[in-house]
């Protein structure tokens, strides 16, 4: 097994395992923990590389979104009765993704209906997607990689380069998304970290090494928003 969630009532257990190399499948399994002996369900189908990520959503103890390095993200409905019918929604990031998970949705930036199905995935070429995880739902936000310094915005296709000949771009990576998802916290390997707006579409805003505290690569974060801390 690679990475494992538990449901926010505490009774589901979820697990992702890596690629099957004999079976060509990678599975989700979970267990009620009430009843630990047998698995409650096994899902096989819906990836064909390791699961990265399984993630339950922070209020709705039934769904479940998983992330494999195949490059699919799928939400699933725990209560259907087989796999084909629980899969409520697939994202395909066109690489292998790293990371994944729920995010509240901002009253200010996006409907109220929407908090509720807004999921993100991280990639390995630095990409970052927002998205409804609902049926038919809607790709709010998608960047292929980090946007380049005085070079195109984040919604271009074009890649520049430095006068060195070698292509700046304004982080080494994503640490993770912040309040609503418009918002990335990224990052260089010296340790340095910057908020990086996806809607102003302008260089990050570094923050002081003093109040950052890291020498190295940061590999995750959590913003709460109800004491602004980081």
């Amino acid at each position: 097994m690679s990475t494992a969630d538990i449901s926010c009532d505490g009774l589901l257990l979820c697990a992702g395992a890596e690629l099957d190399s004999a079976n060509q499948d990678a599975r989700i399994v979970f267990w009620d923990r009430r009843f630990p002996t047998a698995p409650l369900g096994c899902y096989s189908d819906s990836h064909q590389d390791s699961l990265a990520r399984v993630r339950f959503h922070p209020s709705r103890s039934r769904r479940l979104l998983t992330a494999s390095l195949d490059g699919l993200a799928c939400s699933f409905d725990l209560t259907a009765e087989c796999e084909d019918d629980a899969l409520v929604f697939t994202y395909n990031a066109g690489c292998g993704i790293h990371g994944a998970d729920w995010i509240a949705a901002d009253s200010d930036l996006q409907p109220a209906q929407l908090a509720e199905s807004v999921a993100y995935v991280l990639t390995g070429q630095e990409g970052y997607a927002l998205f409804e995880a609902e049926e038919l739902g809607d790709t709010l936000i998608e960047l292929d990689r980090l946007p380049v310094l005085g070079g195109p915005t984040i919604h271009d296709d074009a890649s520049e380069e430095a006068d060195d000949g070698v292509t700046s771009r304004v982080a080494d990576y994503i640490v993770g998304p912040l309040t609503c998802g418009h918002h990335l916290l990224v990052g260089q390997h010296s340790g340095r970290l910057g908020v990086l707006s996806l809607k102003q579409q302008t260089a990050p805003v570094w923050l002081s090494e003093g109040a950052v505290g890291h020498a190295d690569t940061v590999r995750c974060c959590h913003w709460d928003s109800e004491t602004n801390s980081l």
